[in-house]
């Protein structure tokens, strides 16, 4: 199965995307508070926006809480490449790990169930329509 991305941008998109391809690398991490200033946005709009830039348009967007450096920035070595993909690991298994608790199954199990309806989506994560499902 083939993970299908959305390559239109809208204009927050562009104007967020933009920014931060003048930020490579973690040392010019752009501060959240600065980069939702200069797109005229709330912080959490950025956010939003970053997520949908990662997800949906394959944007290598790095993030770092590092005293002096905090922000987001666009990945540009191997390394920060691996540091993104091990936190995001770290993340995903923590909230993960919580579901599985909350809904008393093992880690196995729910990524068992996650998988089918992975499956069962087309692996967008909606349920298809009534006349796709038969």
């Amino acid at each position: 199965m083939q993970l299908e991305i959305e390559w239109t941008l809208d204009a927050a998109e562009r104007r967020v995307l933009t920014i931060l391809r003048t930020h490579r690398g973690m040392a010019a991490a752009i501060p959240m508070p600065r980069l939702a200033s200069l797109v005229g946005l709330e912080t959490r709009q950025v956010q939003q926006i970053v997520h949908r830039l990662r997800v949906h348009h394959a944007e290598p967007i790095g993030s770092t809480a590092a005293r002096g450096r905090n922000g987001y920035y666009m990945l540009a070595t191997m390394d920060e490449m691996d540091g993104f993909r091990r936190e995001q690991r770290r993340k995903a298994l923590g909230t993960l790990l919580a579901v599985a608790r909350a809904v008393n199954a093992t880690l196995p199990d729910l990524l068992g169930q996650l998988r089918l309806e992975w499956e069962e989506t087309n692996g967008n994560g909606h349920t298809p329509p009534a006349e796709e499902r038969g």
